[in-house]
């Protein structure tokens, strides 16, 4: 009897193995949905010493995440796998990597302004002209269009572009989006990827710490603000996925190429930046004009 009892406990417990093996390997074969996906997805490790948007950026909720996901496949997607380490780089280059450090003077963003407002000049005059062509149409968006703001912050700064250099690093940026809509139109969409979904991320984080760093009035920060825009969520979903249509209208490669260009041009803008305002002989005075060597 003792022995019957032992082997029953015995099935019993090998049975057990049995059903939770079954259960774990349908767990691990099971695909997962989207929103698991985003949930499991590992996260880059948190550095202490690389400035990054990931320090500063705010945790969102599950559902603000998988309102802006996409399905695998798309441009949108594409786009930013392939320009992922020069979005890295950037972060830790230049300007920018002074900014999220919390170590940058009004000069320097000043010069930073006067230096990107020919290049979105370029891109936005590129994206108007050719507003009716296939792919571009999807992107043109006046919502986006951001030189107006950007004058208007110089302004608001106190700085005119006349007193403040324009560097040959903006002046080849601003050339390359002028040759691209002239050769090969399609490939405005790479630089609107680069500048306008930055802006609609990235730029809200950099809004913020900018306000506290440089104690100036949210009126000189409004190359940031999407106020016109009700859902900032939303709206950079939706634009994602008309930059992902715009593949079937236009050659995804080269959006792609000129993407990852944009970066390259953006990056080495940044550092020129950073060099020119830190050169004792080309720092900015208060009022704007280089300091007397």
């Amino acid at each position: 009897m003792g022995i019957s009892r032992k082997k029953g406990k015995v099935a019993a417990d090998q049975e057990r193995t049995r059903s939770s093996h079954d259960a774990a390997t349908v767990l691990n074969s099971a695909p997962a949905s989207p929103s698991q996906n985003l949930i499991i997805r590992k996260q880059p490790a948190a550095s202490n010493v690389k400035p990054s948007f990931a320090r500063h950026r705010q945790a969102r909720s599950d559902g603000a995440i998988a309102a802006t996901a996409l399905s695998p496949g798309n441009l949108a997607t594409d786009l930013r796998e392939a320009t992922r380490t020069l979005h890295e780089s950037a972060e830790r280059s230049g300007v920018l990597a002074q900014m999220l450090r919390g170590n940058v003077s009004v000069q320097a963003y000043a010069m930073l302004l006067r230096n990107l407002l020919p290049v979105y000049r370029a891109l936005e005059e590129g994206l108007e002209r050719h507003r009716n062509a296939p792919g571009v149409r999807l992107v043109a968006r006046p919502a986006l269009y951001r030189s107006a703001a950007i004058a208007h912050d110089l302004a608001t700064l106190g700085f005119t572009t006349d007193r403040l250099p324009l560097l040959p690093g903006a002046e080849r940026y601003a050339h390359r989006i002028e040759e691209v809509a002239t050769t090969g139109p399609c490939r405005l969409i790479g630089h609107a990827y680069a500048r306008y979904i930055g802006d609609l991320s990235d730029g809200q984080i950099l809004r913020k710490l900018l306000a506290r760093l440089l104690r100036v009035s949210p009126t000189a920060l409004t190359l940031y603000d999407f106020s016109d825009i009700a859902d900032l969520y939303a709206y950079k979903a939706e634009y994602r996925l008309a930059l992902s249509q715009a593949a079937y209208e236009a050659d995804g490669e080269a959006i792609i190429d000129e993407a990852m260009q944009a970066y390259r041009l953006a990056i080495a803008l940044s550092c020129a930046i950073e060099t020119a305002t830190a050169e004792p002989a080309r720092a900015m005075r208060t009022d704007g004009l280089p300091a007397p060597v």
